[in-house]
């Protein structure tokens, strides 16, 4: 089995009591990642500069969840343990915030601009949020607020128990929650920091406000209780916060691609202890992760990094490069934009990627943005550099609206 004490097969199970059970789990999967990669021992210091390790078990190829400052980042991760770690995962957040019904509905912005947008009337089972129903909303970033209304009393009659979003995407329908009133359902946000605007926000319209974040390249993962702690799940990883507040961690069910000691961007502060939910383990005392970023037009339109990130993953696939590409998005505070690239493009290259950009931008403001392409070849696939690029939006060209 792939857990010791399987929650998939009862959730009431609570799965550590003291910090001994936790090491001696440890121990145990390090000793089988020791084996699996062939390595005489785990004692050196892995982190995102080191080429990665792979091994011949089979796997599918993921990439890094795309932001403003994310980048084309190819890792690997073994099928069955990718599928049946995101179910514990949400059964895991959802058992402890009480909630019963497994409907999700999905916010997903897809890299063909050609597909048909809004409400999905038919569901899939989406491994995103543990294999559970789930019906998608397709926007582009370019939507008014009748196309947000419209597709949210349309999940008014599906019954979901959450929506699933990330904070960036909150922003676009936000306007609309005082005109159509308090949602039956949760709001689960995941991929970046939530701020406290959003947060405040958020728990006037929805039953509660879930942060979450499950992290591929490395395995750490955090759900938020319905006491607010976020329960760090240290049967995928062995997490650590180090002096200077990075947080590395240890991914235990990687079999395909190692991960030790791996820092992937993000500080904060951990403790060990017992929540009121039951639940004993590490909990994530501070974050400071990936920001909420925008792109912010000249009359202070957002528009959510992610959007622009999947046009440009989705025009960079046909040039049959991703797997050297990388590139972040970088907003000055006079709302210029550089496009930072490790490879140089062509003039077609060029000019797809901007015409994107400004058709987007100009579905909310008519005033055209300046974009400009820097080429850095030291800038590559295993540096990691765009980790430490945070998008000046965040806190200089963009003022966070009241709640």
């Amino acid at each position: 089995m792939l857990f010791k004490k399987p929650f998939l097969n009862n959730p009431s199970e609570i799965f550590f009591r003291s910090k001994e059970q936790i090491e001696r789990y440890h121990n145990k999967k390090l000793n089988k990642l020791k084996d699996v990669f062939n390595l005489p021992n785990l004692q050196y210091h892995w982190t995102a500069s080191h080429k990665p390790i792979y091994s011949n078990i089979p796997h599918i190829d993921l990439k890094t969840s795309g932001t403003t400052t994310g980048a084309v980042k190819y890792y690997r991760y073994s099928n069955n343990s990718y599928y049946l770690i995101e179910y514990y995962h949400m059964k895991r957040l959802m058992f402890f915030n009480g909630i019963e019904n497994g409907t999700f509905a999905r916010l997903i912005q897809p890299q063909n601009h050609t597909e048909k947008l809004g409400l999905e009337t038919k569901p899939i089972i989406d491994r995103a949020t543990g294999g559970n129903v789930t019906y998608h909303i397709k926007y582009n970033g370019e939507q008014d607020e009748n196309f947000w209304i419209q597709n949210f009393i349309a999940l008014d009659g599906l019954g979901i128990s959450v929506l699933y979003c990330r904070p960036a995407e909150y922003e676009l329908f936000r306007s609309i929650l005082p005109k159509i009133g308090e949602r039956k359902y949760h709001i689960m946000f995941s991929s970046e920091i939530l701020p406290p605007h959003v947060r405040a926000n958020a728990k006037k319209w929805f039953i509660s406000v879930i942060d979450k974040m499950r992290c591929w390249d490395g395995g750490f993962s955090f759900f938020e209780c319905r006491y607010g702690t976020k329960h760090v799940n240290d049967e995928l990883a062995i997490v650590e916060s180090l002096e200077d507040g990075k947080i590395i961690s240890t991914d235990l069910f990687n079999h395909s691609q190692l991960f030790y000691k791996y820092w992937n961007g993000d500080y904060g502060k951990l403790s060990m202890r017992e929540c009121d939910c039951g639940l004993f383990g590490t909990v994530l005392d501070e974050l400071q992760g990936r920001q909420i970023e925008f792109i912010v037009t000249d009359n202070g339109s957002l528009i959510p990094g992610t959007v622009l990130i999947n046009y440009i993953f989705g025009i960079t696939e046909k040039w049959d490069q991703n797997q050297g590409l990388d590139f972040y998005i970088e907003q000055h505070e006079n709302k210029d934009i550089d496009l930072h690239f490790s490879q140089p493009l062509s003039p077609d290259q060029a000019h797809e990627i901007i015409s994107m950009i400004l058709r987007v931008a100009a579905s909310h403001d008519p005033k055209p943005l300046k974009i400009m392409f820097v080429f850095d070849n030291k800038y590559n696939h295993f540096t990691g550099l765009h980790r430490s690029k945070r998008l000046l939006t965040t806190s200089k060209a963009l003022k966070p609206k009241d709640s």
